[in-house]
């Protein structure tokens, strides 16, 4: 009885765990969330996610864009085509560091959403 107890235990603490978002995804899960660009330099973006997102993804994050796919449209295009005050979707999978603002090692995407390019 007693093992039983302790697995459901560790079922529930898991579970508290993964909705907490302090469990990441395996890395061919990806996730997608919308942000507005706060800060561009280089290949490298600062970005806040916006309130209608879910809980996880309504604060700063930063990341790289070498590696993503940039689209508007279904059109290609490049890094200097995102600016400050743009909204886009984030295509990601794999951890997302923790801390202030959050980093997102892997980005697979970024939509640029309504703008006029």
């Amino acid at each position: 009885m007693k093992k039983v107890l302790s697995v459901l235990l560790i079922m529930a603490l898991l579970a508290g765990a993964f909705a907490l978002g302090r469990v990441t995804a395996p890395e061919k899960d990806s996730r997608t969330f919308y942000a507005v660009i706060r800060g561009k330099s280089g290949d490298h973006l600062i970005v806040e996610g916006i309130p209608e997102n879910d809980i996880n993804h309504r604060w700063s994050f930063q990341f790289r864009i070498e590696d993503a796919e940039l689209t508007w449209r279904s059109t290609k295009i490049t890094g200097d085509d995102l600016d400050e005050g743009d909204l886009i979707a984030i295509t990601y999978s794999g951890p997302v560091l923790e801390i202030s603002p959050a980093i997102i090692q892997n980005v697979l995407a970024i939509q640029l959403l309504d703008d006029e390019k």
